[in-house]
């Protein structure tokens, strides 16, 4: 068994200079997995309304006698013919009215008090029809099948009328109010036109604009025209980098620049124009999906009233809002797990937080880095570790500047992992596994948990795990179902219900992920290596289980030979119960005992040989490999050594001899105190718990207590700064006649009335900063304290009170042996960082790495020169500092030579391990002389 290790990351987001950086904004929800568009700097993009099949159309109501002022409509084509929403906010779909004989296609508002009444009107197959405030729809007129973009014309210049794409006809249709039509162009020379929208004045002029594609080969280019009210056309912008331009709009509001704006659905893009015909990507990364010219497949732009740019993607079924930056960067956020394990990956994000409540993401837009390079590797937020045989330190860094910038950072422990044992090896012809028929397997609720690396393409119906019959009840795993390539879960209860992963499983191809699913009375869920990636409530109650018996890797073996898994499987757990996204997420990589409960089977796989398959679960389901449960045949899966990352070591921590450990954030006063991992909560319980000649070992954290040493001979040693903070009270007592075997050295002591308090005791007090106190040391009734090596800095009161101190900082210049009253120069004093600043090398526990200062404290190289300063860092003086790291491994370094040079492991003495390491270097020549 391999010890473990634990590696801390520490994610550092710094200001940098980075140009031509974009923007988008985080969503987080099941949709984690979709990729935002890109916008160009000083914009931002989120999801506004999800969920659509295929969003054709969108459009905002004017309100007046419609009423539903500045709220969003949407019109999808689900389910069959149809549906248009009414979007009240974000993420808030409403169904407005069920769609007529088709798709609706298009939607306009009509104006505010004109003729064609306070309507919504959309295009449908071979139809207008107008809907009223209730959602009741009238025919307003007939026409050619597939109508497209409909448009007002906002004044008289074009008589007020309403106008309409017709894309088979592949003209323009001008509409009076009661219905009446005329051509106002007939044929556009083979070219099918889909996106209306009139010119809102100044350079742009009032004419109407339009986009269309080229229905031939000979026509290949797709291009922006306008037309004069007399039906004058006019090309505008023709281009070769058009693929099929699909909507346009105007922005009338400014946010925008005043500009044209159109979509691209062959490029999956939206253009930017300005009145010159000049052009450019504005944003990118939709997916207008291309269908047959006939159908409308989003792409539609519209401008809200808040000034914001509305996209529909129909691919996505998503409506996005695109958005300009107007407040002040206030701080970065990283979004992702706090603990992975060797060798996987992790998915990071960097939200950019802005005082006017906006959030954009720009995990894509910064510059992400690690070190050491060695040990892994980022892109874009995404982490991959590489195995760790040491305790290490990452750095994560990622640079983004908005303004005037900021940073954030974050730890993450990564786990090593013990050897795994053994897999099952399917190959997708006819091996499997089965468990005979159980009643602890048939549970009303279940979660099921397995490893599986899928080993290239499937058939069109591979399962996983499989309880049910032919048509009978039962749960399912699986891969595929014909040919959807979904990971999924199925329940057949009253009827066949899945829940689906949103993208394909060649995703995973080639690759260890963790599969687990959930099915409860009301509800379902899939997850994806801990996360979750779809869920869906449901009305079908509880599982009704067949008796039937439970199938690894493959459906009905005498049934369907699509349904054979192709790939690995490891670590199979069947729970009772709905297991949460947490419950999944941090147990994933963790071995069970068998015994947790609600546990009803859990097989390992690690037995490496035979025909058994061993279920842990005190329900005993073990099973069997292939047809036959005694003899080897070819529907056999094959044991593998499994390289699955599953089994995080048992934390193993060496026990320090007559130590008892103290750890604020981590501990409980309930623990036995022998390790770090079990450390107590309070000095106080350590002290009490101590033996005479014991030491108390203080990892660093705030300790919000008075602590008492209880007139015991032990050591109270820091690690790291530790702070002692009384609020107000006595930080350390010795009132019950200590004497020098009683040691309290290397803590800070803050925010105390007292800082150390004596009473007819004679302690011994070493390397501690006492500063932001009252009083620092106050001694009565003959107490008589060695202090030695301690800064006393900023107390208001005295720093000693009733006795001296040697080799010390003291700010008031109180007499003593060898005492300096220099200013000690602290790293950061406000901020609670009392190191001392060196040009040499200072510890700096925010990015756990060396500085270098501009100035160097007075209090290195100035403490006793009798105590040992061999536990500081080189290069070091050979004499300790002052202050509460000092004699550490974070004690600030020295610019003074080593004592003697001849000491060249500089352990305080010249011997014979001096002159072997001399011998073994000697003659060496350096290269340039060779």
């Amino acid at each position: 068994m391999r010890r473990v290790f634990f590696a801390i990351i520490l994610v550092v987001l710094c200001t940098c200079t980075f140009a031509d950086s974009f923007f988008g904004s985080w969503q987080f929800i099941p949709l984690s997995m979709i990729s935002l568009p890109e916008v160009p700097p000083g914009y931002y993009v989120e999801p506004y309304a999800t969920g659509f099949k295929n969003v054709n159309a969108i459009a905002f109501s004017p309100g007046g006698d419609f009423g539903y002022e500045g709220q969003l409509f949407v019109a999808d084509s689900r389910p069959d013919p149809g549906t248009i929403y009414r979007v009240p906010g974000k993420e808030e779909e409403i169904v407005f009215a069920q769609a007529a004989d088709n798709e609706p296609r298009s939607l306009e508002f009509a104006p505010l008090g004109s003729e064609y009444g306070p309507y919504l009107y959309a295009t449908h197959s071979s139809s207008i029809y107008y809907y009223d405030a209730t959602g009741v729809r009238t025919k307003f007129a007939d026409i050619p099948a597939f109508g497209m973009d409909l448009a007002f014309a906002s004044d008289e210049y074009f008589r007020d009328h309403l106008f309409q794409a017709d894309a088979r006809g592949r003209k323009i249709t001008e509409w009076t109010h009661t219905g009446t039509q005329e051509a106002l162009i007939d044929t556009l020379s083979m070219d099918m036109v889909t996106g209306l929208d009139f010119g809102p004045g100044g350079e742009f002029g009032t004419d109407l604009y339009i986009t269309f594609s080229p229905v031939q080969s000979s026509t290949p280019n797709s291009a922006i025209r306008k037309i004069t009210p007399e039906g004058v056309m006019i090309d505008f912008l023709l281009s070769s980098e058009f693929s099929h331009t699909n909507q346009l709009a105007f922005d009338r509001i400014g946010d925008f620049d005043g500009l044209l704006y159109v979509s691209d659905r062959g490029n999956d893009v939206v253009y930017r124009i300005d009145a010159q015909a000049n052009f450019s990507v504005f944003a990118s990364g939709f997916s207008f999906t291309q269908t047959p010219y006939i159908k409308s497949d989003g792409g539609d732009i519209v401008f809200g009233p808040d000034g914001a740019m509305y996209i529909a993607d129909g691919g996505a079924g998503i409506v996005w809002r695109i958005a300009k930056i107007t407040g002040n960067l206030t701080q970065l956020e990283i979004i992702g797990p706090d603990q992975i394990v060797e060798g996987t990956d992790a998915e990071y994000r960097a939200l950019a937080h802005f005082d006017d409540g906006v959030i954009v993401d720009v995990t894509d837009q910064v510059i992400w880095s690690i070190t050491p390079e060695e040990l892994g590797d980022i892109d874009k937020g995404q982490l991959t570790v590489v195995d760790i045989e040491k305790h290490t330190n990452l750095h994560v860094n990622t640079c983004y500047e908005y303004g005037s910038g900021a940073q954030s950072s974050q730890k993450v422990q990564i786990f090593a992992l013990c050897p795994t044992g053994s897999a099952l090896q399917f190959d997708g012809q006819n091996d499997f596994a089965f468990v005979p028929r159980s009643e602890s397997l048939e549970p009303g609720e279940i979660t099921i948990e397995m490893w599986i690396y899928v080993n290239g393409l499937q058939s069109r119906n591979t399962r996983l795990l499989r309880k049910l019959g032919h048509v009978s009840d039962g749960y399912m795993l699986a891969v595929d179902e014909n040919n959807n390539e979904r990971i999924h879960l199925a329940i057949l209860t009253g009827g066949l219900y899945r829940v689906n992963d949103i993208q394909s499983y060649k995703a995973y191809i080639d690759q260890w992920h963790h599969i687990a699913a959930s099915y409860g009375e009301t509800s379902a869920s899939l997850y994806i290596d801990g996360i979750q990636a779809a869920s869906v409530n449901h009305n079908r109650g509880m599982i009704n289980n067949s008796p039937v018996d439970l199938f690894f890797g493959s459906g009905r073996p005498s049934g369907d030979s699509s349904e054979y898994f192709k790939g690995y499987i490891d670590e199979i757990r069947i729970w009772n119960y709905i297991r949460g996204e947490n419950q999944i997420y941090d147990n994933m990589h963790k071995r069970l005992t068998g015994q947790e409960p609600g546990l009803v089977g859990y097989w390992t796989f690690d037995e490496g040989q035979g025909k058994i398959v061993h279920d842990l679960s005190p329900f005993e389901n073990h099973g069997f490999l292939g047809t036959d449960a005694e003899n080897q045949d070819d529907s056999d899966p094959v044991w593998i050594i499994s390289d699955a990352p599953v089994g995080i070591c048992d934390i193993e921590e060496p026990e320090l001899e007559n130590t008892y450990h103290v750890d604020a954030a981590l501990g409980n006063d309930e623990n036995s105190g022998l390790n770090h991992a079990t450390a107590f909560a309070t000095i106080g319980r350590g002290i009490e718990t101590a033996e005479e000649g014991w030491t108390v070992l203080v990892w660093p954290g705030t300790y919000l207590e008075e602590v008492d040493f209880q007139g015991k001979a032990i050591t109270v040693r820091g690690t790291g700064g530790p702070v002692i903070d009384a609020d107000g009270g006595f930080g350390v007592s010795f009132y019950n006649m200590e004497g020098p075997a009683s040691v309290l050295e290397n803590v800070i002591i803050t925010n105390s009335q007292l800082g150390v308090f004596l009473a007819d005791s004679d302690p011994t007090l070493r390397n501690l900063t006492i500063v932001g106190n009252h009083h620092g040391i106050a001694a009565y009734a003959d107490a008589d304290p060695n202090v030695t090596n301690s800064i006393l800095w900023e107390n208001t009161g005295n720093d000693l009170l009733g006795c001296e101190a040697a080799f010390s900082c003291i700010e008031d210049a109180n007499p003593g042996w060898k005492n300096i009253t220099n200013d000690p120069l602290f790293a950061d004093s406000p901020g609670g960082d009392y190191r001392l600043l060196s040009r040499m090398g200072r510890w700096n526990p925010a990015i756990e790495d060396w500085v270098l200062d501009d100035i160097t404290s007075p209090c290195i190289d100035a403490g006793n020169p009798l105590d040992d300063p061999t536990g500081e860092p080189m290069p070091s003086g050979g004499r300790i500092n002052m202050g509460a790291f000092g004699g550490t491994d974070q004690a600030s370094k020295s610019a003074n030579p080593w004592p003697n040079p001849a000491d060249l492991n500089h352990d305080g003495q010249v011997n014979l391990t001096d002159i072997a390491i001399l011998a073994e270097n000697w003659l060496w020549t350096a290269s340039w002389l060779r």
